[in-house]
């Protein structure tokens, strides 16, 4: 029998693997990683060395996009001899956020091969802080312009539009036909700026809405689905504002959006999942923020309603989760890398799918569905099994309509927790995972009219989630910060502890009534006390209100009248910040000030005892005439 020689046999095989194509072995952190460190660099190793040449800033063949940051900037660089490609982000990650790498077909080896045609692409979440999952309302926002006009807020994202660290909040609306925006102020209070405007019209009846980089430029667009037809793209000018839409039509009815690289290009790409031509649309991305005409496939579903996109079977290829309403079941569309799907599984889903969000909530590594089940009133968890497929579904009980489902790790613990919201039933109800992917019931909150959906995101600097509730009938987005708060209020001027100077007493809990306010003042105050993360916050005075903040080292044993208020903060009284106040709030300390603690002249964990409240001016002299100005609620914090 003829023999190969060895030496002929190494040569053979040597010269296949300088010819295969290049190929991901390893990346840190791994595929669908939860509780990631907030500063952790992301390394990709391969199988043979890199071209520098073909790694950023010479080009775009290896991104990183945070759900809540936006275009991560920082620096890639070369390791391991060429073989691992690590990126420092500038700035740390934001708490909670899924953050998604993406390696596009012609990021090439130092012998000239290149990925895979369907390049590679991976996600990651952020740790969260620990937090008790108490809630306070720190404020509520009505989004309508005039008071008497519904605009219909249907959907909101976290994400930072104008590039300060902090997380705003686009919402889409759906009788507005626009998406209006709530800057964060940006100084740890979690309050939200007044309505930006002007709005940003886009196609009628927007619903689902997404984040992404659609042109390339480093800002943050924004794409909605819009039932009436078409995906509109909002380009971001990296300010909270947008330049104007461009609208592409996909279809009937699209009720379900999801966006993702199809193609291994390295520009990301639009699906729907189309209700009333029960199909999928994909648009593609032409490399510059525009689209191709769309493409359809069939998911082998009837009613097409909601959609999501993630790695199902961990191939570094992004898949597609639809959610079909008529038949109630959860199908998963496997990509091919080149625009295409393949079937993988078709699973009862417990009800008539609505909503879908996914993720690792059993810490398994594979990646998990959870839905909102519209008409029968029910969410439900659908574990995955890492090639596909899916189990059968764990189902939680809702009043009314099930309309949205939310995950984030709402108690710092690990696990990703769940909010379920429901139209009709009027309510938000947030379960508890206890770690395996099994949920109890722990809250529920009740809206004003009519739920839409629920935000997590951390709008305070703090590093737990926080909640906002959109409300789309009342038009209501009302905010809940996570924690239980560093103080306890106390002086109130609604009566209970002594009559306000000329019968102005002001709502439960808050100052007296001055002139723009007939409920007053209101002082509260976020973080923690140990270590100090503590900002007072005061609102409800007028506009441009001078506010100075109060510390006193004794309480009053009766209220002192004090110009138009109540002052229960004494002893040695100190006055110890200055603040214009903007629409109506004044906070301390901002951004850039000294710590709370060191302010009051001790330190976190000390054990000592001060009040606080805050003095305005409220110049309508014909208001309790003679006094113009007057003071908050108090709190007392022991550090």
């Amino acid at each position: 029998m003829f023999r190969i020689p060895a030496s002929i046999l190494v040569s053979v095989f040597v010269s296949a693997t300088a010819t295969a194509q290049l190929s991901v072995v390893g990346t840190s952190p791994t595929l669908h990683a939860n509780n990631v460190a907030a500063n952790a660099t992301i390394a990709i190793d391969f199988d043979r060395p890199l071209a520098p040449a073909s790694i950023p800033p010479a080009t775009n063949d290896a991104t990183a996009f945070g759900s809540i940051s936006g275009p991560l900037g920082g620096t890639w660089s070369l390791e391991n001899g060429d073989t691992r490609l690590r990126f420092t982000p500038a700035r740390r990650f934001a708490a909670g956020e899924v953050v998604m790498v993406g390696l596009d077909h012609d990021l090439r080896a130092a012998d000239n091969t290149t990925l895979r045609s369907a390049g590679y692409a991976f996600r990651f979440r952020i740790v969260t802080a620990p937090a008790p999952m108490a809630w306070t309302q720190i404020a509520d926002v009505l989004l309508r312009q005039n008071p008497n006009v519904s605009v219909r807020i249907y959907g909101g994202n976290a994400h930072d539009l104008n590039r300060d660290g902090w997380a705003d909040l686009p919402l889409a609306c759906e009788d507005a036909c626009d998406v209006r925006v709530l800057l964060n102020r940006a100084d740890g209070t979690g309050q939200p700026q007044s309505l930006l405007l002007p709005t940003n019209p886009v196609g009628c009846t927007p619903s689902p809405n997404e984040p992404s980089d659609f042109d390339g430029d480093g800002l943050s667009d924004i794409v909605t689905c819009n039932v009436g037809g078409n995906v509109s793209v909002l380009p971001g000018n990296g300010d909270g504002s947008f330049d104007p839409s461009t609208s592409y039509p996909v279809g009937s009815a699209p009720a379900g959006l999801a966006v993702l690289d199809c193609d291994g290009d390295g520009d990301m790409d639009i699906a729907t999942a189309n209700n009333g031509s029960d199909n999928i649309a994909l648009l593609r991305n032409n490399g510059n923020g525009t689209f191709a005409p769309a493409t359809f496939f069939d998911s082998t579903g009837f009613q097409e309603y909601a959609l999501s996109a993630a790695d199902m079977n961990n191939d570094g290829i992004t898949d597609l989760v639809v959610g079909v309403q008529f038949q109630g079941r959860v199908i998963v569309m496997l990509g091919n890398g080149n625009g295409t799907y393949s079937f993988a599984s078709s699973t009862l889903a417990g009800g008539s799918v609505w909503m879908i969000v996914t993720g690792d909530v059993n810490n398994d590594g594979n990646i998990d569905v959870s839905t909102a089940n519209g008409v029968s009133s029910s969410g439900s968890m659908l574990l995955g099994n890492g090639a596909g497929g899916l189990g059968a579904p764990q189902v939680v009980t809702m009043a009314g309509q099930a309309v949205a489902t939310d995950l984030g790790d709402l108690d710092g613990d690990g696990d990703l927790d769940w909010v379920v919201s429901s139209f009709g039933g009027s309510e938000w109800r947030v379960f508890r995972n206890n770690g395996s992917g099994v949920f109890a019931f722990h809250t529920q909150f009740p809206a004003i009219s009519n739920s839409a959906c629920a935000v997590l995101y951390d709008f305070d600097g703090d590093r737990d989630l926080d909640l906002v509730l959109l409300d789309e009938i009342a038009d209501h987005a009302t905010y809940f910060r996570n924690g239980t708060p560093a103080g306890t209020p106390m002086c109130s001027g609604d009566g209970s502890i002594g009559a306000c100077p000329c019968g102005n007493n002001g709502g439960t809990g808050r100052g007296c009534a001055n002139s723009v306010n007939a409920q007053g003042a209101l002082l509260t105050i976020a973080g923690q006390s140990n270590p100090d993360t503590a900002v007072l916050l005061a609102t409800g005075m007028p506009v441009t209100a001078t506010t100075i903040f109060l510390r006193g080292s004794a309480v009053e044993p009766t209220p002192v009248l004090f110009h138009d208020g109540l002052r229960c903060a004494g002893g040695a009284l100190v006055r110890f910040g200055t603040q214009t106040a903007s629409a109506g709030t004044s906070s301390y300390p901002g951004s850039a000030a000294n710590t709370l603690s060191n302010v009051s002249g001790t330190v976190a964990g000390s054990g000592v005892t001060f009040w606080y409240q805050a003095f305005y001016r409220n110049a309508a002299a014909a208001f309790c005439p003679p006094a113009t100005a007057n003071v908050t609620n108090g709190i007392v914090v022991t550090w």
